[in-house]
């Protein structure tokens, strides 16, 4: 004979709630989707999210960060202008997550793009970033990419068909933890925009 199960029902207002198109983040700042303010965005959220947010959907030999990317791409740029938007190039991930570039290009037409484009434009304006994504940092990222490919993919080798010409850097990644991964992001902010401590 089978049990009966006792289930809870939500009100009306409490399934609307979960229906809000709106993120709660780490600091406990609510982002609606449809309504990104410069007042909520925060530098914590975003260096903790990122430091949790592994590159390549996970598929890597071990954890690696979004966060420590960010940092990479920072450091091998030559001007401070392109340090501070190298650094948060990726910044709308904390509220999007990581789409790999394939998969951005399946949804283009669906949105995405767009909403990211907004919190681009919202995350550059709150930390006066004039321009984002230069041809420099586009040029740094994609070192970035295939160095990362040479160091912290399971199978380095694999052809993906293109990026046979493209540089690499020089030094190994090591994959730092998510909190050692936050700290350096912390401090690279700090150092790169005093004015915001």
């Amino acid at each position: 004979m089978e049990k009966s199960v006792n289930v809870t029902t939500c009100t009306e207002g409490e399934i609307q709630g979960f229906q809000d198109p709106c993120i709660g983040t780490y600091t406990g700042k609510r982002i609606y989707f449809g309504n990104i303010k410069a007042e909520d965005i925060s530098i914590i959220d975003i260096a903790h999210s990122l430091s949790h947010i592994c590159r390549f959907t996970g598929h890597t030999k071990e954890f690696y960060s979004v966060a420590q990317h960010s940092v990479l791409v920072s450091d091998h740029q030559t001007t401070l202008a392109e340090k501070r938007a190298g650094l948060l190039h990726d910044a709308t991930e904390c509220y999007l997550n990581d789409l790999a570039s394939p998969l951005k290009k399946y949804l283009s037409g669906c949105g995405y793009s767009e909403l990211e484009n907004e919190f681009h434009e919202v995350i550059n304006e709150k930390y006066n970033i004039n321009d984002g994504f230069t041809p420099n940092i586009k040029k740094v990222d994609l070192q970035a990419l295939f160095t990362e490919k040479r160091d912290v993919l399971n199978k380095p080798n694999s052809d993906w068909g293109w990026g046979d010409e493209i540089m690499r850097f020089e030094e190994t990644i090591i994959p730092l933890q998510p909190k050692e991964a936050r700290a350096l992001f912390l401090k690279r902010f700090e150092e790169l925009f005093p004015e915001f401590n």
